[in-house]
């Protein structure tokens, strides 16, 4: 099996990164009115497809409450097997209770696919300057979290693990009000 080394162009990355930035600096400001567990997350994405392709690429990510959440995002692969994608695009709807869950579209460079998956994600807050201390649950206060997703994905036949640590602007969860 060959392995293609595939770079992707500078100025696509910079196009996509710019609209990224403009899409997550909007939606926070519209995320400062917002109720418990709204808001924006951006950060990288580490994708390992089951052939031995590599992937790195981007996910912007907007929760309304645990079942409106979506994602958009991008990967471009670094190592790539013959009859791999060299990169794939998505729109996902991602709704999370004890598991997440992912469904969406993904457009690789020769055709559209179904995309299908698991998740689960730690989030800390990163905030301590709240009255209530800065926990994550604590309060419905605006606040910094990271948080890193760990899932797995297929894009039609192909499988694959994923990685995707983000920073969200976003409102922590106030359980006992």
């Amino acid at each position: 099996m060959s392995v293609l080394r595939t770079r992707p162009r500078p100025s696509l990355l910079a196009s996509i990164a710019l609209a990224a930035w403009l899409l997550c600096s909007l939606s926070v400001r519209s995320a400062r009115a917002s109720d418990d567990g709204q808001g924006v997350g951006f950060g990288p994405l580490f994708h390992f497809s089951a052939d031995g392709s590599v992937y790195v690429g981007w996910e912007f990510a907007a929760a309304h409450d645990i079942f409106a959440r979506g994602s958009l995002g991008g990967a471009y692969a670094v190592v790539r097997r013959a009859g791999a994608p060299a990169l794939f695009h998505y729109v996902a709807w991602e709704p999370w209770g004890y598991l997440g869950g992912t469904l969406g579209l993904a457009v690789t460079d020769p055709r559209p696919y179904v995309m299908y998956g698991l998740w689960e994600a730690l989030g800390q807050s990163l905030d301590g300057n709240h009255s209530d201390g800065g926990g994550l649950f604590d309060s419905s206060e605006l606040r910094w979290v990271l948080s890193i997703a760990i899932g797995w994905r297929g894009l039609g036949s192909r499988q694959s693990f994923y990685l995707t640590p983000k920073l969200w602007r976003m409102h922590g969860w106030q359980f006992n009000s």
